[in-house]
């Protein structure tokens, strides 16, 4: 039976490692390809303003979550939202 090794690392290492792993999670969601916009990257993709963004949700039906305070969208969802809108 062999040992594993063990591995040894100082706290702010671990600090550093963790912070670099949330900054590329997070750069990942904001990125063009990603599955769930902001209501701004939705103000984008339709070309529209953020305050209209929220209006088509609110009284049109475009699809949207809460996190919090903040507008979340299934970019699947908008996209067939604005198919169906014509």
């Amino acid at each position: 039976m062999t040992a594993s090794p063990i591995l040894v690392i100082q706290a702010d290492e671990l600090r550093a490692l963790i912070r670099a792993e949330v900054r590329a999670a997070l750069s990942d969601a904001s990125s063009p390809t990603s599955d769930v916009l902001t209501r701004e990257q939705v103000a984008d993709m339709l070309q529209v303003d953020p305050v209209t963004v929220a209006t088509y949700a609110k009284k049109r039906g475009l699809p949207y979550s809460r996190l919090g305070r903040q507008w979340r969208f299934s970019r699947a969802a908008v996209t067939k939202w604005m198919q169906e809108q014509g």
